[in-house]
């Protein structure tokens, strides 16, 4: 399992998926206020950033496909989702609108959702994480219940580089996460900084280890994976990470102190 954190952007997330769920969701907002009047349900986003210039991170290209009703006028259709969601999505993130776009490439999307395509399980692995930024260890999170370690080890990850993230030990970090069937406690955990940490990548995993508890039943208590309260329904669209619509207890800062008083920042 990994999990991923950078500070290229305030939820901690890569800045490619932050921008596609803020697309979808401006979209999904517009189609229920009755704004995008042509516009179905099931819909998908990416965002292609250019890094050529870290002091000039731009917007290369946007793609939106989305569900229509069958007499629409695309040329309408491909200028409303250009003007009216992608445009404002670039200024919101400060970002160039000059970019490529693409609307719809595949041509006519009448048939969506449940009728046109599987459900959620076993799928969605990259857009529920960090849109192919970071590693993925090839488990899905939608359809399986906490106890399995491709959901709640996923999770601690998060929680444990986006903690190292905020405490300034580097701007940029992947944790990976082994656990082997039977056993609870992780039979490795290894870390990559991209050349951007502030410690040895040994001092930072006695860190970890000091500082987080990666077995699973913990994991399951600390962030009470299974209340009946838990955000499974909520989960299932918008991603599992950096969200600020619901208050997700691995997404908390609460370990940043106790990181810095380890490290004797």
């Amino acid at each position: 399992m990994f999990g991923y954190a950078t500070s290229e952007s305030p939820n901690y997330m890569p800045l490619g998926i932050s921008i596609a769920h803020a697309l979808v969701r401006r979209a999904t907002d517009l189609r229920r206020s009755g704004a995008f009047e042509w516009a179905r349900p099931d819909m998908k986003a990416q965002a292609t950033i250019d890094y050529t210039d870290l002091n000039n991170i731009k917007i290369d290209t946007l793609l939106m496909s989305i569900q229509h009703n069958p007499d629409t006028d695309m040329n309408m259709f491909t200028s409303f989702v250009h003007d009216n969601i992608m445009v404002p999505v670039a200024k919101k993130f400060g970002l160039n609108t000059d970019f490529k776009y693409l609307v719809n490439p595949s041509g006519s999307f009448v048939k969506g959702g449940p009728s046109a395509d599987t459900g959620m399980s076993g799928r969605k692995v990259i857009v529920d994480t960090y849109g192919g930024s970071a590693e993925h260890g090839g488990g899905s999170f939608s359809g399986k219940d906490p106890t399995k370690v491709d959901r709640s080890g996923a999770y601690m990850a998060r929680y444990i580089a986006k903690n190292l993230v905020a405490a300034q030990v580097a701007d940029r970090i992947l944790v990976q996460i082994s656990y082997a069937i039977g056993q609870p406690s992780p039979i490795s955990i290894g870390i990559k900084t991209y050349h951007s940490a502030r410690y040895s990548d040994e001092k930072i995993l006695e860190c970890i280890d000091h500082v987080f508890d990666c077995r699973v039943g913990k994991i399951i208590e600390q962030f009470s994976l299974t209340s009946p309260s838990f955000w499974y329904s909520d989960l299932s669209n918008y991603g599992h990470f950096g969200r600020d619509d619901i208050s997700l207890p691995w997404e908390q800062l609460d370990k940043v102190d106790a990181i810095k008083e380890f490290l004797g920042k």
